[in-house]
């Protein structure tokens, strides 16, 4: 049995699979992968298969621990939303706001929740923001702007498109 101690600390399961400390999801599973092939026991030799299903064991435990944290932090990051968005100060959040949450708030929880926020809100600025958002040192915060700037990407896009449509009907129209 871990101690509680071990259990909030990262840094024995991703030594196990080989990784530095600052590690992201994607690092994690090609890393636990790669090392799956080469330590799985039904891949094994005889002889080699005994001694490598030790280490398979090992490190498919430290992935699962990881991965368990990893949804967890999403799901964290996703009920923390919730309740900013059920907050009315939320709605009333500006641009400027959300984006000083983003570049100066030590909470990674509140950075990413300011990072969905401002995929519910299309525009040049927002995407900007975003993409600052998307090389934040923690993964829950790249994700969530990843999130955002695929719906303020669309956004954005449809309403580019409803806009060329108006000027392409203007131009119609002064042509008569």
């Amino acid at each position: 049995m871990r101690s509680p101690a071990r259990m909030r600390d990262d840094r024995d399961e991703l030594t196990l699979l080989g990784l530095k400390r600052n590690a992201d999801w994607q690092e994690i599973q090609s890393a636990y992968r790669r090392l799956a092939l080469s330590l799985h026991p039904d891949l094994q030799e005889a002889g080699a298969a005994a001694a490598r299903a030790e280490d398979f064991r090992r490190i498919t435990e430290a992935y699962e621990i990881l991965r368990r944290r990893h949804l967890e932090t999403r799901l964290r990051s996703r009920d923390h939303l919730d309740q900013i968005r059920s907050h009315e100060a939320a709605s009333a959040l500006s641009l400027e706001e959300l984006e000083l949450r983003i570049r100066h708030s030590s909470s990674p929880q509140l950075r990413a929740a300011s990072a969905l926020l401002l995929g519910e809100r299309p525009g040049a600025g927002s995407r900007e923001i975003l993409l600052i958002a998307s090389r934040d040192a923690d993964e829950q915060v790249r994700t969530a702007a990843i999130e955002s700037l695929k719906k303020v990407g669309t956004k954005w896009d449809v309403m580019r498109s409803a806009a060329k449509d108006k000027l392409m009907k203007l131009g119609e129209v002064q042509e008569k």
